[in-house]
């Protein structure tokens, strides 16, 4: 049986157009969620260890960024895109922390 977060997600798999990758590094071993930007505005994160279920989702970037953000995630730089069905990687992924326990590869 399809949940409705699982219908939401499939509506997006062939309009996503970014995907970000957040960890928790205070937990052990990090923790990793995923934020999906749609063509058509809507941001969703994404628990790849809980079957890639949307647990959150928003129309508002700011707001999905807030939300990771207060749970004490912390983004990995860069973003996969999506463009003219090509992916790329936008900048070098390294965390985005001051914790010198990071290592960043």
């Amino acid at each position: 049986m399809t949940s409705k977060r699982h219908e939401l997600l499939n509506l997006t798999l062939d309009k996503w157009h970014f995907l970000e990758v957040w960890v928790d590094v205070t937990a052990s071993p990090p923790y990793i969620l995923m934020l999906l930007g749609d063509a058509s505005q809507q941001y969703y994160i994404i628990d790849p260890a809980e079957a890639y279920q949307v647990i959150w989702q928003t129309t508002s970037y700011p707001e999905a960024k807030a939300w990771l953000l207060e749970d004490e995630y912390e983004r990995l730089t860069g973003q996969l895109m999506l463009d003219n069905q090509d992916l790329r990687l936008s900048h070098a992924p390294f965390i985005e922390s001051n914790n010198p326990l990071v290592v960043a590869s």
